[in-house]
């Protein structure tokens, strides 16, 4: 039936359309019907009282017909509105009501030009909006099927990966491989526990606005501490990640929300960064306490900046999708920030050149809480 949806809209549209104009055509023709009716009446009237005019001149003097027309006339004009006496005695059709009927004539038209226009872009309106949404609506769908896709793969994967590792410790025992086995699954699990955390976020979020409670927070620990526990639980990337953070800063923010901030954008910056070290960076920069994620892989198009904190988004063709995750880390990181007066942005110089966020806490002053 979606499918269908856009014939039937622009079927609507054109029965809509043609309606409209055929309409209009009647009213004007119907306004040219009136001031022919209208100039028809003002003739017969002309007539009849230029049948009078010679029922009142029989037998006057020829040479003083002119004045007796005119005496005439003058007590007979009231019956006869819209006709008058020219000179020499003429009776005729005032050429002011003849401009009147023009007038109205041409108002008419115009009313029905004006209508026409607007009930015509009243239509093409309704028919973009209807075709926009529809568009829309079709987009949020796929991003929907490619979401749940994507949930299930990400599930899938760890899970498989687990149950393999397990089923190879129990069938070929082999001590020497145990830490190797065991980095494994704990990547895996650590995988697992990122994805359910943005799932249950996400769903508190949509559920209920988050309240960020702000305090003073002195930064470089609170983020080192993470960093240490994203490198133990994820021993494979640990050494692409290099960090730089200033010491002694101090910001206004939610310590709580540091882990799923700091884990989503090194989790994007490894996932996009084909392999290449990333850069964690804090320092200060006017007023704030800035951290700056950066990567040198993928890269982005300016086409996908506006669109890469949205809900569901993720990078590439949405049609075509290659990209792993669920388009729901950057939405998260950004809602969370924005709720504790923070803000995210994203700068690339375009495919293949990297890309790099930078979140930015308003700085403080004063004895951390």
């Amino acid at each position: 039936m979606s499918s269908r949806l856009p014939f039937w809209t622009a079927l609507l549209a054109s029965l809509f359309i043609l309606q409209g104009m055929w309409w209009s055509l009647l009213l004007w023709r119907n306004s040219d019907t009136e001031r022919e009716i209208e100039l028809k009446v003002l003739q017969e009237r002309l007539q009849r009282a230029e049948v009078q005019m010679d029922y009142f001149m029989e037998g006057a003097p020829v040479e003083s017909a002119d004045d007796i027309r005119r005496e005439g006339w003058g007590s007979m004009q009231p019956q006869f509105p819209g006709i008058v006496l020219v000179p020499p005695a003429k009776l005729q059709v005032s050429a002011k009501e003849i401009e009147k009927l023009n007038s109205e004539q041409s108002r008419q038209h115009m009313m029905v030009f004006g209508e026409a226009s607007a009930f015509l872009v009243i239509v093409v309106l309704g028919l973009g909006l209807l075709v926009r949404t529809y568009r829309r609506e079709a987009f949020l769908a796929l991003q929907q099927s490619n979401f749940l896709h994507a949930v299930t793969h990400e599930f899938r994967s760890p899970l498989q990966s687990l149950q393999l590792t397990l089923e190879t410790i129990i069938r070929r025992p082999n001590p020497q491989r145990a830490r190797r086995y065991a980095d494994n699954m704990l990547e895996d699990i650590a995988r697992l526990e990122s994805l359910v955390d943005n799932l249950l976020a996400v769903g508190r979020l949509e559920a209920e606005p988050f309240r960020a409670r702000t305090q003073i927070v002195e930064m470089k620990p609170s983020i080192e501490a993470i960093l240490d526990h994203y490198a133990l639980a994820h021993p494979a990337e640990a050494d692409r990640i290099e960090i730089e953070l200033e010491d002694g800063l101090v910001a206004e923010a939610d310590s709580t929300t540091f882990e799923p901030v700091v884990r989503n954008l090194l989790e994007n910056a490894l996932k996009y960064g084909e392999g290449k070290p990333v850069s964690v960076r804090m320092d200060q920069e006017a007023g704030y306490v800035c951290l700056t994620v950066s990567d040198s892989g993928r890269g982005l198009r300016p086409e996908e900046l506006p669109h890469l904190f949205e809900r569901f988004w993720r990078a590439g063709d949405e049609r075509v999708r290659t990209a792993p995750g669920t388009g729901l880390g950057l939405y998260l990181t950004r809602e969370l920030l924005r709720a504790q007066g923070a803000t995210i942005s994203v700068q690339s110089a375009g495919p293949g050149e990297g890309s790099s966020f930078r979140v930015q806490w308003p700085l403080a002053s004063g004895s951390v809480g």
